[in-house]
């Protein structure tokens, strides 16, 4: 009977304790460093769709002034709708309008942007890289060009 109990094998409860401690600290310093990764390459994504949405919006205002709408004479604006911009394929996700204006013969794009979680407001295409200009606002964004 005493060589049964000597000849035990496996871990103490102890030890399985110690282990799953130092797993819990692990995962913890994991998710914090991950969690920040996850935010930076959700806002990259909100401004390419943001960048996706002003060129949709260059577009259509070439096709509208193809079809002598908005932009008939050398000056004029138009405000876009997300909704209006049949070239942006993601105009269900997202909120917000597209100001182009026409002055001496050059267009300019102004955007405001929102889903629920991040806001761009009022931003041309010269939007930088860094995520400076994306908000971090659960508010909508402008149905008609910051109005």
């Amino acid at each position: 009977m005493k060589k049964l109990l000597e000849k035990r094998e496996g871990f103490t409860l102890i030890e399985l304790l110690a282990v799953i401690v130092i797993l819990a600290v692990i995962m913890l310093v994991a998710s914090t460093s991950v969690s920040g990764v996850m935010k930076n390459a959700k806002q990259g994504t909100f401004r390419n769709e943001f960048l996706s949405l002003l060129e949709s919006a260059q577009i259509q205002a070439s096709i509208d002034q193809m079809n002598g709408d908005y932009f008939s004479g050398n000056n004029g604006e138009h405000c876009y709708k997300v909704s209006e911009i049949t070239q942006f394929s993601k105009s269900g996700t997202y909120k917000g309008s597209v100001l182009v204006k026409k002055e001496n013969g050059a267009f300019t794009y102004t955007g405001w942007m929102s889903n629920g979680e991040f806001l761009i407001s009022g931003k041309t295409s010269s939007l930088q890289v860094n995520s400076d200009n994306i908000t971090d606002s659960n508010a909508d964004a402008s149905e008609k060009c910051g109005a």
